[in-house]
């Protein structure tokens, strides 16, 4: 039985679009004030880019706040003031503004290759627009793009490989057999969004992100599906 694609409609573009970054430098950018899904984000695609062989690095304007900074890791980070341009395209995660990356950055780049966020509001101001308005999170967004496409999660992107741990992908790392049922893929993959937007999260909103209202709607539909896998507050 063929794996069901939770993106169907937009993770084989995502692949393609990865791919055409293969000869780029990317810098992937958040907004400022950063929040948890913010930072994680950009930790997320910076690892995934440099896994897949392509030299990214992450960028904010503002420091990344101290109760995240361990989630961080060994990813390359560097503030605004202290980036200097080399031939980078510009990737944004979690910015329905391209104005909230700041002056600076928006300076930097006045063109974006690649958009990737959550939010209604986005402008899509992007060459290439990844904006899933159903999904509460650009972690879940991206959740499901990693699993639909069968991409490797090293220990860092997982948080301490508790996504691995998660929806029992500690061997393959990964949800990539055509011979797994449609239940066992659902299942990992709501498996690891809750352990993913945990990770991304939990730092600025606790364990309950599916139970407080306004910081993940609790009636959006990954807030209804995760919920048993999610810790208890």
């Amino acid at each position: 039985m063929d794996t069901k694609k939770f993106f169907p409609e937009q993770s084989d573009r995502f692949a393609r679009v990865l791919g055409s970054l293969k000869e780029a430098k990317v810098a992937v950018i958040g907004h400022f004030r950063p929040d948890g899904d913010c930072i994680g984000s950009i930790v997320a695609v910076t690892r995934l880019l440099r896994g897949l062989g392509i030299d990214a690095i992450g960028l904010n304007r503002d420091p990344v706040p101290a109760n995240l900074q361990a989630f961080v890791g060994d990813t390359p980070f560097q503030l605004a003031d202290d980036f200097t341009p080399d031939g980078h395209v510009a990737l944004t995660v979690d910015c329905a503004d391209y104005k909230r990356v700041g002056e600076r950055l928006a300076a930097f780049f006045p063109e974006v290759a690649v958009n990737i966020d959550h939010h209604i509001s986005n402008k899509e101001y992007g060459k290439e627009n990844f904006v899933i308005a159903e999904s509460s999170a650009t972690a879940e967004v991206l959740a499901g793009f990693i699993l639909d496409n069968g991409y490797t999660i090293d220990a860092t992107t997982a948080q301490a490989r508790r996504l691995l741990r998660a929806g029992r992908v500690t061997s393959s790392h990964s949800v990539r057999s055509r011979s797994s049922s449609a239940a066992s893929a659902r299942a990992a993959f709501l498996a690891a969004s809750a352990e993913l937007i945990s990770s991304f999260s939990a730092f600025s909103f606790g364990p309950a992100i599916c139970r407080s209202s306004g910081v993940i709607r609790p009636s959006s539909r990954i807030c209804r599906l995760i919920s048993p896998f999610l810790p208890t507050a």
